[in-house]
């Protein structure tokens, strides 16, 4: 085929699309992959079960064959075959789905071809509305005018290219996977290569680079550059309007692949098998071709009910086990962070019985991580299940390290951000003067100042001239409403003759008995009702005072009940009552105070996850009160949960980046929010630690956090 599989570059061609489609031009108008890959697989899967069904049918016909010649002696004539209504409805429901393939592969050909044809006339209109102006005019003209016909012939470029590696990729795989059987298929698809390479989507109608090369020569006339000076200008200002680069690198573009990293290891005594739990399969595959070894098959399925399975189809014993499995809900696959945890149990436990030499619990994703005992629960439970040690990436909290019995190892992702950070600032032109580095909270100090320090390490940065601060901020609560005023009740006798405390309460607890209080006690109960708490409930009762003497039985149990009851109720909707009272406005920045100099700086604001982005984006907004040039966030992991996506759409970021130790694919697939996002991979990460481990090879050079 002419329009045969590329040579891979260490990243799966779905990562691809969604890294490199132009987000103003958005998905829908490109070659449907994401439409034709379910189908071409559901193909796929029909066609192994319609040849285990003629297979199972010609074996079982084959017997009978045998048996009736033992009997008659002779063979006697062929009985007629029946017609088998299953595979009948097995090949009628082929037959629907190959239609259904090329039907949207044609689709998606006239889909491409329409618009490419818009984005060339459209280009041609205004290079001809350019060439009509004298260079005065021109120079007249803001100056990006010229930079923006030169990004636009650049985008052409990217979208003929890109949509011809789809339409490369899909028929590849039609070919390969479903079409094998059928010399009718392999025609029909060969006709549809041959009409794509002659169309204008192979064969451009203009001279692209031609007039590429014009407006370079246009705008070094025009402001007096040299060649390379002009290359270098029109380069940054594509880069920084962000439309046709990058957002997801391939793991051959890290900072610790093997090309990269020159350490050599010494090698292993026995076998390395890495099993993978249904959130991270995708992140085990390119582990294993990283390592460049053979990857095992998928073990956990749940049964009809929702239980958990896990079948081995090979032999563990004696091997160096890593069990791979991020603790983060799965909605597509039915699975919440219990049952991600139950994959993994099931998992280490398997493989112990497998009698596994060596297990080791790889968790790109630690959930649970925020609250000590939750975490120490979570470490008790994975001892048990058989887990002799763990690797993690960039945990919140150091002190969840000493909840684990077995040995643990925080490794970071830092210096693959400093990497990408920059090489991100080097292509937009930045002489890295006024970068400061942000903490959002006053706990992730430290790891700021790191970051900091890493940067000017990693860029041999001048602390003179080039000196990266390090800012904080700091969320101060708001003050609570006053609490409500606490009303003096009259003296009233009581059941006694004696004199009780005073007992100050509120409407719900009238019905005991109640006595005025002292003046001498005024001043304290004033003290007392400052410390009143709305959130608290019950009774305030004032503790100066000699203890009350026993009333009436029936009085007292009565109150005692009412306040039992109160406390109850309250304590049953105080999560709840915690959640909706909490301000959820991100540009509300009254509360967040920064200590250090941000305006007019590249602020850079460095976290462990973004979750909510409550915190986050509140100190973004903050930033920008004070005069941030530009706010750019770094997170390991990407969780979110709770409207995170709309808030850092909405917020003053211009640039998130972070790692794939969750896997969000799907948020690429949404223009305004993939145009802020990179993408780094976690795999060669791990496997230079799943490296280390196996060789036994020290892991100092990835603990840095």
């Amino acid at each position: 085929m002419r329009t045969g599989k590329g040579r891979s570059e260490g990243q799966a061609f779905h990562r691809r699309l969604l890294s490199e489609y132009n987000t103003e031009i958005t998905l829908e108008n490109y070659v449907a992959y994401f439409e034709l890959k379910p189908i071409a697989k559901s193909v796929e899967q029909l066609r192994k079960e319609i040849d285990e069904h003629t297979s199972l049918a010609a074996a079982v016909a084959a017997a009978a064959m045998l048996s009736s010649t033992s009997h008659e002696g002779t063979f006697g004539p062929m009985a007629t075959t029946e017609s088998d209504p299953a595979l009948e409805e097995m090949m009628k429901k082929r037959h629907e789905l190959e239609e259904k393939f090329f039907v949207e592969l044609r689709a998606s050909f006239v889909k491409v071809k329409k618009y490419l044809w818009q984005l060339e006339d459209d280009l041609l209109t205004r290079v001809h509305e350019l060439e009509q102006l004298t260079e005065e005019e021109i120079r007249a003209m803001p100056d990006e005018c010229i930079a923006k016909l030169y990004v636009k012939v650049q985008t052409i470029l990217r979208y003929r290219s890109l949509n011809l590696a789809a339409f490369r990729k899909i028929m590849k795989k039609f070919m390969e996977r479903c079409a094998c059987d059928s010399l009718e298929l392999q025609q029909r698809l060969m006709s549809i290569d041959e009409t794509i390479f002659n169309s204008a989507i192979a064969q451009p109608r203009l001279d692209l680079r031609r007039i590429a090369l014009d407006l370079i020569a246009l705008y070094g006339t025009v402001y007096r550059l040299t060649y390379e000076e002009t290359v270098a200008h029109l380069s940054h200002y594509e880069y920084r309007a962000g439309v046709n680069i990058r957002r997801i690198l391939p793991h051959s573009d890290t900072f610790f692949f093997t090309l990269n990293f020159p350490h050599q290891e010494r090698q292993g005594n026995f076998a390395a098998r890495i099993l993978s739990g249904s959130t991270s399969l995708f992140c085990e595959k390119m582990i294993c071709e990283v390592l460049q070894c053979p990857r095992y098959p998928p073990c956990c399925n749940q049964f009809p009910n929702g239980e958990i399975n896990v079948s081995l189809s090979r032999t563990l014993r004696g091997d160096d086990v890593f069990v791979l499995q991020s603790l983060v809900r799965c909605d597509h696959l039915g699975l919440s962070h219990s049952g991600t945890f139950m994959e993994l149990a099931l998992m280490l436990h398997t493989a112990r019985l497998s009698s596994a030499a060596r297990i080791t619990a790889v968790i790109p994703y630690l959930a649970y991580a925020d609250s000590v005992s939750s975490v120490a629960v979570v470490a008790e439970l994975l001892e048990k299940m058989g887990c002799q040690h763990v690797i993690t990436v960039d945990m919140s909290s150091e002190q969840v390290e000493g909840m684990f019995s077995v040995p643990l190892e925080n490794i970071s992702a830092r210096y693959e951000f400093v990497r990408f950070i920059a090489k991100h600032l080097t292509n937009e032109g930045h002489d890295f003067r006024n970068i400061t580095v942000v903490s959002p909270s006053g706990t992730s100090v430290s790891r700021a100042k790191y970051f900091a320090d890493a940067l000017m390490n990693y860029m041999k940065l001048s602390s003179a001239e080039q000196f990266v601060s390090v800012c904080t901020a700091v969320h101060r609560h708001p003050n609570l409403p006053p609490p409500p005023p606490v009303k003096s009740v009259s003296h009233r006798p009581c059941a006694t003759d004696k004199p009780t405390a005073t007992v100050t309460t509120t409407a719900a607890s009238s019905a005991t008995c109640q006595t005025s209080v002292p003046e001498e006690n005024s001043s304290k109960q004033q003290e007392a009702q400052k410390s009143y708490s709305h959130s608290r409930a019950g009774t305030v009762l004032d503790l100066f005072s000699p203890p009350p003497r026993r009333v009436s039985p029936t009085q007292e149990n009565a109150s005692n009940t009412v306040a039992f009851v109160k406390a109850l109720r309250q304590q049953e909707e105080g999560v709840s009552a915690i959640c909706e009272d909490r301000a959820d406005n991100p540009a509300q920045t009254d509360g967040v105070a920064l200590v250090g100099d941000v305006k007019g700086r590249l602020c850079i604001i460095v976290d462990t996850t973004i979750d909510e982005a409550i915190k986050i984006c509140r100190t973004a907004w903050k930033l920008h009160e004070a005069g941030a040039s530009r706010i750019i966030l770094i997170a390991t992991h990407l969780i979110l949960s709770a409207g995170a996506e709309e808030r850092l759409v909405k917020s003053p970021i211009d640039l998130i980046v972070v790692t794939d130790s969750v896997n969000q694919d799907v948020v690429f697939k949404k223009p305004l929010f993939a145009q802020k996002l990179r993408l780094l991979p976690i795999a060669p990460l791990l496997a230079r630690a799943i490296e280390k481990m196996h060789t036994e090879n020290t892991l100092a050079t990835l603990f840095e956090k």
